[in-house]
């Protein structure tokens, strides 16, 4: 049967090329027409009556006469590849069920925050409103995982395969490392921050840019002004969320309530102009809503919050 198939599929081959005897052409056509001696299935009628009615010639065209030859020898060859085609769909079809079945999605709803352990022994904390996706077992030739929110990753070490974590605009490779990420898609400012190692962050978005991370550096991407940096940060002050602690370096005020609304669980609306004001501050682990958003207050000066049913709106004075 595979000689069978074999045979076909290089008579077709040769219908391909440019020959002008027709002769040949009419021998080799009829021998294929000979050798299907099967009659279609329902369903095979069905699709060929389909794609005659889609190629057929427009009436306002005048109509050449097609030898019966001719329609006999194209359905001996659409007979050959249907099956072909059909096989091929199918088994896209199975790969992409198969794939989206072996992945593990991991969604932390607001206020809360989860451990996790990937199959290779890498160690993630995911924040509160984060979305992390991973294989059931790694087995390419990369470690690969997706993330949309904050986590922080030490990753186990194999220098065989890389670590790469892909958020909505960058990626980061590792080999092993301990590194975190903040790739909100509510806050404009992506950033990457890393404690030991060393790192690989190339921009989805510009695949020019690429940038090395060492310990203690934080890259950060400005989704509003299209601009990339470089900076030194305190890593472990950065990554004290992991503990439930909340730091908050030269941010704005829109970044630091985007933050504190996710960490508490709450809705918070911000209705003060977004101006370029940055602000520093920390808080203690389980440090009181009420009290968190009193300093904030403070710190910023000519605002005040109002609570309106499940939300907390801040304004301006």
């Amino acid at each position: 049967m595979n000689d069978d198939y074999s045979d076909r599929v290089q008579r077709l081959k040769w219908l391909a090329d440019d020959h002008t005897e027709s002769e040949d052409l009419n021998s080799v056509l009829m021998r294929i027409w000979d050798s299907v001696s099967e009659c279609p299935e329902e369903d095979t009628l069905e699709s060929l009556k389909h794609v005659l009615e889609i190629i057929k010639p427009r009436q306002d065209f005048p109509k050449k006469k097609i030898r019966k030859s001719g329609w006999m020898y194209g359905f001996a060859a659409m007979l050959l590849l249907l099956p072909a085609l059909c096989g091929i769909s199918v088994k896209i079809y199975e790969m992409r069920l198969k794939a989206d079945s072996e992945l593990v999605r991991c969604v932390v709803p607001p206020g809360m925050m989860q451990r996790i352990v990937l199959p290779d022994g890498t160690n993630v904390v995911l924040n509160a409103g984060s979305f992390l996706s991973y294989p059931k077992s790694f087995r390419r030739n990369d470690r690969l995982v997706h993330l949309v929110g904050e986590a922080s990753f030490d990753v186990a070490h194999d220098s065989d395969h890389p670590f790469i974590v892909q958020t909505p605009k960058f990626c980061v490779k590792a080999l092993g490392t301990k590194f975190s990420i903040l790739a909100d898609q509510s806050i404009p400012r992506s950033t990457a921050t890393l404690e030991e190692g060393k790192v690989l962050i190339s921009s989805l978005l510009d695949p020019e840019k690429t940038f090395i991370l060492h310990p203690d550096e934080q890259f950060s991407y400005d989704s509003r002004l299209k601009t990339y940096h470089v900076s030194r940060v305190n890593s472990a002050r950065e990554n004290e969320w992991t503990s439930g602690a909340m730091y908050f370096n030269e941010d704005s005020l829109n970044e630091i309530l985007e933050k504190v609304g996710r960490m508490y669980g709450r809705t918070i609306v911000n209705l003060t102009s977004d101006d370029d004001s940055k602000y520093t501050m920390s808080f203690p682990r389980g440090e009181k809503f009420d009290k968190v958003m009193d300093v904030i207050c403070m710190t910023v000066g000519n605002i005040e919050v109002l609570r309106q049913d499940e939300s907390v709106i801040v304004t301006l004075k």
